[in-house]
């Protein structure tokens, strides 16, 4: 809400700026999005990234503990399930990080207000970005 003062101009201005850099920001993940659905992955480079994205890609397959294998498997799977079946979109970049992405919103976390809430403003928010950057850097390399 703006109020109606001598200094509303400046303050529309304030709002238009910031709304550009909004929408800047936007068109730039948008066009990271497409790049990301340009590119196709192998099995072991989308294995490698989730590895990246859980911290154990340092560690040896059979050093991995259950739980962690488990959650590996869990993205995997999300990585070429059904959500990820569109033409345009299975194999690719964009499917990867939408599994992950998937796993953050729905499986991470004990209840659905505690994950919100992470994605929002916690450890699952700059997990996704991550996941994002990382996707962008895997695909690059193709």
């Amino acid at each position: 809400r703006i109020r109606h003062t001598r200094s509303s101009k400046s303050n529309l201005e304030n709002v238009r700026d910031i709304m550009d850099n909004i929408n800047a920001q936007f068109e730039a993940t948008a066009e990271q999005y497409r790049f990301l659905a340009s590119k196709d992955f192998n099995q072991n480079d989308v294995r490698k990234y989730v590895k990246v994205l859980l911290g154990i890609d340092k560690t040896p397959d059979e050093d991995i503990k259950t739980r962690t294998k488990n959650i590996m498997d869990e993205i995997l799977t999300l990585v070429e399930g059904p959500k990820q079946a569109a033409v345009g979109v299975r194999g690719t970049w964009w499917a990867a990080y939408n599994g992950f992405n998937e796993y953050l919103n729905y499986s991470k976390g004990r209840s659905v207000s505690n994950r919100l809430d992470s994605l929002w403003f916690g450890q699952n928010g700059v997990d996704n970005l991550k996941a994002l950057n990382t996707a962008v850097e895997f695909a690059n390399a193709v």
